[in-house]
């Protein structure tokens, strides 16, 4: 991430990862409501919405300002959902729960990888370094358990 200097920046770079992904399913449920994958969007819905309530208590507890916000959030808009609605359903992610599913997958990983990352960028003992290993971690639960699902689903074909 070039445009991220600092941890404050990379906590609202963060926080609008979180945003965007709330963002594209809430879209999401507006076009593909009444369709088989409604619950499934809503559930991931569900998980992006508590990842952005952890990473804005954590904003609170850490305020941050940043100079830069429209040039931060055209970087985060490069990482994860990327061409928003429209680029998922071009790539077919509500073709199938599958789909989404590995769709939803493959986000997951940017974000894990990115707030890795920023937390490498930090000293180790620093709190915020901490708070962006935690809410990895928090991904890859969400993570594992959207594969696991993946599999399922694969297994019942």
């Amino acid at each position: 991430m070039n445009a991220v200097t600092d941890p404050a920046e990379a906590f609202f770079v963060a926080s609008e990862m979180e945003r965007r992904a709330v963002r594209l399913y809430e879209r999401a449920l507006l076009v593909f409501d009444r369709t088989p994958l409604e619950a499934l969007m809503k559930e991931i819905l569900s998980d992006e919405r508590e990842h952005l309530r952890r990473f804005l208590d954590l904003g609170a507890k850490t305020p941050f300002d940043c100079e830069n916000t429209a040039l931060l959030s055209a970087e985060s808009a490069q990482i994860i959902f990327s061409g928003g609605l429209t680029e998922a359903h071009r790539l077919g992610a509500f073709e199938s729960k599958e789909k989404l599913l590995s769709y939803a997958c493959g986000q997951e990983r940017s974000a894990i990888s990115t707030y890795e990352g920023f937390a490498a960028q930090m000293d180790a003992q620093d709190a915020r370094a901490q708070a962006f290993l935690c809410i990895a971690e928090e991904e890859k639960k969400h993570l594992r358990s959207l594969e696991a699902q993946l599999l399922a689903a694969a297994q019942k074909e």
